[in-house]
């Protein structure tokens, strides 16, 4: 008898304990025998962990990896090891990360790492780079929001505003709102009946997080093309929705009901670096090629070539639009999450940015996945055994929703 991840539980194993929710609910008892189904519902309520006949979770591992060729697993550890070189191995939650990563590439193989833009190919788009102070200042127009966006956040500044008013707003959309509606029937939601109308998407999901969820939506076809020898677009892409995923389903997993707002919020949390893509490539180039040649944090490099870097420009912009302070605070401090934040995204997008970085969901332009803040992950009382849980989780529902909302982003 030992615990064993949801992710390796299989068909036809025992339960040696009873299966509880979070409410201490039973959901399976002792000597149960568990099918697919029951799997996912176990999935669906947010287990991360079951405690089965016969089996551990160290003994599943080991065989697991014993089975395949020593060198591979080797290049696996080493490929773990040099995504996670800025965190603290032997801290739990990122020594099982680094397990979850080392497993994922030794079954599914290590994919070739991706290449800096080389110095002839940056594109030479004749702009002066522009003066930080400026920029930071806000006397530099840096993007304008998408006018539902406007109407929406506009609407929500008046306190006798109705949100089922602002979802009727949306369903106006009829891009936004088709998106919405298949993202509310999609894997990440599960509900079993189908959602037909915005309307019922607001009775079972939530106005307030409906609105979340469309703001974030309508942004991401907002910023235009960007040069293609300075970031892939749709690997960019992934990676903010891998962060958004993840960071979703952190908030479940330690029971916050803001589960919305903080799939925005890893949304969006690169944001200030699209805008350093769209109104200064060269200087965005420079900051790419310094951190894949050199093997460092992109931040590092965007502080060096541009005196700041893309998390306080993108906090300074959502604060320009006006965003809600939380989603403001997520994106201004994903690398460094202050102990005094009121807003537990700001923690969550944190954990969830390393996460994505570390399995290689996406790419957004760094080859390292930030340093884990250990006083951002203890505040949010994570169980460790639910960080492959959730990662394995991430990478299915990506798969599923990524369809949806990268639909008009190019291969």
């Amino acid at each position: 008898m030992g615990a064993v991840h949801i992710e390796d539980v299989r068909p036809g194993m025992v339960l040696s304990h009873d299966a509880y929710d979070r409410l201490g609910r039973t959901l399976y008892s002792r000597g149960a025998p568990l099918d697919e189904l029951a799997i996912k519902t176990l999935e669906y309520w947010g287990i991360t962990e079951l405690l089965i006949d016969g089996h551990d979770q160290q003994s599943l591992e080991q065989a697991r990896l014993a089975a395949l060729d020593p060198a591979v697993v080797e290049a696996a550890r080493q490929e773990a090891t040099r995504r996670l070189g800025l965190c603290d191995l032997n801290h739990p939650a990122v020594g099982e990360l680094h397990r979850a990563v080392v497993d994922k590439l030794a079954l599914g193989g290590i994919p070739p790492r991706a290449k800096a833009p080389s110095r002839q190919e940056r594109p030479q788009s004749g702009r002066r780079r522009v003066n930080s102070t400026k920029l930071l200042g806000g006397t530099v127009r840096l993007a304008t929001l998408p006018p539902l966006v406007l109407k929406v956040l506009s609407l929500l500044k008046n306190p006798n505003v109705s949100l089922v008013q602002v979802a009727d707003l949306i369903d106006k959309d009829i891009s936004l709102s088709t998106k919405i509606l298949t993202m509310a029937n999609s894997a990440i939601y599960g509900f079993p009946e189908p959602i037909d109308s915005i309307g019922r998407a607001v009775n079972v999901v939530g106005a307030d997080h409906l609105v979340n969820l469309a703001l974030g939506v309508a942004l991401i076809n907002h910023f235009g093309a960007v040069p293609s020898q300075l970031v892939d677009m749709r690997g960019f892409w992934e990676h903010s929705l891998a962060c958004a995923v993840l960071c979703r389903l952190l908030a479940s997993a330690i029971g916050d009901n803001n589960k919305e707002r903080c799939f925005v919020a890893g949304l969006l949390h690169d944001v200030g670096r699209l805008v350093m893509f769209r109104h200064n490539p060269e200087p965005s180039a420079e900051a790419v090629s310094q951190a894949w040649e050199q093997d460092r944090p992109l931040l590092d490099s965007e502080r060096e070539v541009w005196g700041f870097d893309h998390a306080q420009l993108g906090g300074r912009l959502l604060r320009s639009w006006r965003f809600p302070a939380g989603l403001t605070e997520a994106v201004e401090f994903h690398h460094a999450p202050p102990t005094d934040s009121a807003h537990r995204e700001v923690a969550l997008a944190h954990v969830a940015d390393v996460m994505a970085h570390a399995t290689g969901l996406g790419q957004s332009g760094s080859p390292l996945a930030p340093a884990l803040s250990i006083q951002a992950w203890e505040s949010l009382h994570i169980p460790v055994s639910a960080v492959a849980a959730v990662a394995a989780q991430a990478e299915r529902q990506l798969a599923d929703i990524g369809s949806i909302l990268l639909a008009d982003v190019p291969l």
